[in-house]
C-alpha cells in the first residue's frame, strides 16, 4: 500500500491500518519481528515522524529502527540500527546503536532550536585501543554490540512524539567525479526533554550520531593524482524499517524528504 506517497510494507506479522491522518501497525508482538518498511529510495535526506514507544508500560518493549542502503552494484545492505528500550526498574529508556555498524570514532551531537548544545567525540566499544585520551569509551554497553550512548526518563518521554531523520553528504573530486567522503547524519528530533549523555544531563530537540565515512580516493591531489578508473562507492538509502518487541501500535504520521539531486560526473577522466 502507499501512505503519502511513499510505499510501506509490512514486516512479517504485522497489520498495516491506514486511518484519517495516519498509519498504524499493529501486532507488535513478543517475537521482534514484526513491524513496517518504508520505501525511502531516490531521497537524499528525509524525516519519518512516528509516536517512538507506545505501550511503554509493558516492560520488556524494546523498538528498532533500521535503515537499509543500495550500492552501485545494487546489493541492499543494513547501513543503521538504533534501538530503544527500557531498563528493569522502568524508570529509564535507554538510546543504543549496533556499534558493529560505526565507525571506530564517531560525534553524538545534541541541538536545541537549531543551535548546537554538545558534541562529544566517542569511541566505539568494539574497538579496544583508543589513540586519543580526549575520546570517550561509551560507558553504557548493553548485550552484544549493542550500546546504549543516550538515556532518558520514561515518564517523560511517552508523551512525546518523535521523527528520524537521516541524510548523506557525499563529497566528490570536481575533475574526476571520484567519491571522496561521506557524512552520515541520523538524527531524533522529539519535543524538548532532557536527556544524558556521558553522565551530564542537557536539554535538548535534536540527538543523534554522526560520522564520515573516507574513500581509497579521500585525500588524493586534484587534478595531479585523479585516477584513470573510478570505482563508484555511492550508496543511498532504500527502506527504513520500524520493528518491536511487545508495543501496542506504531503510529506513522508523516513522511517528507528531498527528492536526490543527480551528480555531474561529465568533467569524469575517461
Amino acid at each position: 500500500m502507499t501512505y503519502e506517497g511513499r510505499n510501506v510494507y509490512p514486516i512479517r506479522g504485522a497489520h498495516l491500518i491506514p486511518k484519517t491522518s495516519e498509519l498504524h501497525v499493529e501486532h507488535i508482538d513478543s517475537t521482534g519481528l514484526n513491524g513496517v518498511s518504508i520505501d525511502v529510495e531516490g531521497l537524499s535526506n528525509y524525516k519519518i515522524l512516528f509516536n517512538e514507544m507506545p505501550g511503554l508500560e509493558e516492560h520488556g518493549a524494546v523498538m528498532k529502527t533500521a535503515i537499509l542502503s543500495k550500492d552501485s552494484r545494487g546489493l541492499v545492505f543494513t547501513r543503521h540500527e538504533d534501538f530503544i528500550w527500557l531498563d528493569s526498574d522502568g524508570d529509564t529508556l535507554h538510546f543504543g546503536y549496533n556499534m558493529k555498524l560505526l565507525p571506530k570514532f564517531f560525534n553524538v551531537i545534541g541541538k536545541l532550536d537549531g543551535i548546537e548544545v554538545f558534541t562529544l567525540e566517542m569511541q566505539n566499544p568494539i574497538f579496544e585501543d583508543c589513540c586519543d585520551d580526549r575520546i570517550r569509551v561509551i560507558p553504557w554497553v548493553a548485550i552484544g554490540a549493542i550500546a546504549a550512548v543516550v538515556a532518558a526518563g520514561a515518564a517523560v518521554y511517552t508523551a512525546l512524539k518523535t521523527s528520524t531523520t537521516s541524510s548523506v553528504n557525499n563529497s566528490y573530486c570536481h575533475h574526476c567525479g571520484a567519491l571522496l567522503s561521506s557524512t552520515i547524519v541520523t538524527t531524533k528530533d522529539p519535543t524538548p526533554f532532557e536527556i544524558l549523555v556521558d553522565g551530564a544531563t542537557y536539554l535538548v530537540d535534536e540527538f543523534g550520531i554522526e560520522y564520515t565515512e573516507k574513500t581509497q580516493y579521500y585525500g588524493h591531489k586534484e587534478p595531479e593524482d585523479c585516477p584513470a578508473v573510478v570505482i563508484d562507492y555511492t550508496t543511498e538509502d532504500v527502506a527504513l524499517e520500524i520493528t518491536g518487541t511487545n508495543l501496542d501500535v506504531i503510529e506513522i504520521y508523516s513522511i517528507t524528504g528531498t527528492v536526490t539531486t543527480p551528480i555531474d560526473l561529465s568533467r569524469r577522466k575517461k
